[in-house]
């Protein structure tokens, strides 16, 4: 993806965009590919527009006859560029994916950061590098401001229904929670609405994910919020669970070994553990340095996920998420809470949250420890493989929420 000569933060223009709740593929054109008229469509940007319903490379035939040509727009301050975008796979090698769009050159500098939209069918290029394009999405009238404007989400039936549902229990004010413990919030707010405790991981309220959470007297999240948790695909592991636990793992006060920790994009200081993404393979990378430095040859590998898996579970458990607010008194079994607001996202900007593990927004928590079967032999057992994003990161993949109020 060319992502490391990128001129400037690929979150900052992600943010951006999220802000708009708009989800953008991503592109940095070479010197060479500029010169050459060719750039690769690499694997995120190949998922954004099969997400989009616009291309899907994997079904297209190599050559001329199988190149898809679709309308296209540079989107400049004052107005719209026609071009056109050309989608194809040659018949030179494997077929890599290729896509170029026609005049490019005038438009975009090498290691611009453009930010692909698709509308209409029909792609939006927008110069995310050039600060005049970008200032123009906060006019209304503008050509940016006015697309941005087209792809708000609105409120659905399901929505308006639980909204409904939520706002007559936070208008009961303090509620008594019905389990001790940190999952009391999440279990007492679900028995309210009627939903019984499951390991299903489909969406909780009618297709609608609902997630709770405290905030201080502030109306402030200092947590991370749990998007998903996925096991790593284990015939394209080097390791086990049980062997990484029995390699690495240490003991905790009662002997009992295990792997607590957070893994991000760089080494973690006890495990030397780390996150890598490889868009070329289109996977996730679980990789172990003490040198923490990942260019070294000291690097290990370690667990591995396919993003198209990762992507997948990210958006069924997402397809729209209310994010329920709850002031708290008391402690343990005598703590209560009050749900008094919602912050509410429609589906995930998944095309970001490849970019957003690169970048260190989101994490992975490793939660495993060893074991003892009935028959006495070793085995690992895992509280989930969960994906994690602080709370004050979350637009960068859900998209500026709309936000309701539970109490009159």
């Amino acid at each position: 993806m060319n992502l490391g000569k990128a001129d400037r933060p690929i979150a900052d223009v992600i943010a951006f965009f999220a802000d708009s709740n708009v989800e953008v593929g991503l592109l940095v054109p070479t010197e060479t590919g500029l010169g050459k008229s060719i750039m690769d469509a690499h694997a995120g940007l190949r998922d954004y527009l099969t997400l989009r319903h616009v291309h899907d490379y994997e079904t297209q035939q190599q050559g001329r006859d199988g190149k898809k040509v679709l309308p296209a727009w540079f989107v400049r301050p004052r107005e719209l560029q026609a071009s056109k975008a050309s989608l194809y796979r040659p018949l030179t090698k494997t077929g890599d994916p290729r896509i170029w769009f026609s005049g490019l050159g005038s438009y975009a500098q090498p290691g611009n950061v453009l930010a692909i939209i698709a509308h209409d069918n029909a792609l939006y290029v927008v110069n995310a590098s050039d600060l005049a394009v970008m200032s123009s999405g906060s006019i209304a009238t503008s050509p940016l401001g006015t697309l941005l404007a087209q792809l708000v989400p609105r409120l659905t039936p399901v929505a308006q229904e639980l909204l409904a549902e939520l706002r007559r229990i936070g208008s009961r004010g303090f509620i008594p929670s019905l389990r001790k413990g940190p999952t009391g919030i999440g279990y007492t707010l679900e028995t309210m609405l009627g939903i019984r405790a499951n390991a299903n991981r489909a969406p909780d309220y009618k297709g609608i994910e609902i997630k709770a959470g405290r905030v201080t007297a502030s109306g402030r999240s200092t947590s991370r919020c749990n998007l998903f948790s996925r096991a790593p695909n284990w015939k394209s592991s080097a390791y086990s669970a049980l062997r990484l636990l029995k390699t690495y793992g240490r003991p905790n006060a009662q002997g009992r070994v295990q792997i607590y920790c957070t893994l991000g994009n760089v080494p973690n200081a006890t495990f030397h553990l780390y996150l890598k993404t490889d868009r070329e393979l289109d996977v996730l990378d679980t990789l172990r340095n003490r040198a923490r430095d990942s260019s070294t040859s000291s690097v290990e590998k370690i667990f591995r996920w396919e993003f198209s898996r990762l992507r997948d579970a990210f958006a069924k458990k997402h397809p729209e998420t209310f994010w329920v607010k709850a002031r708290t008194q008391g402690r343990g079994s005598a703590e209560q809470f009050h749900y008094f607001e919602v912050e509410h996202t429609h589906r995930p900007l998944v095309a970001h949250f490849a970019p957003l593990i690169d970048s260190g927004h989101v994490e992975l928590d490793l939660l495993l420890n060893v074991e003892s079967t009935s028959r006495g032999k070793e085995r690992a057992r895992d509280h989930g493989y969960l994906f994690k994003i602080w709370d004050h990161d979350r637009h960068l993949l859900f998209g500026k929420p709309l936000t309701h109020s539970l109490i009159a």
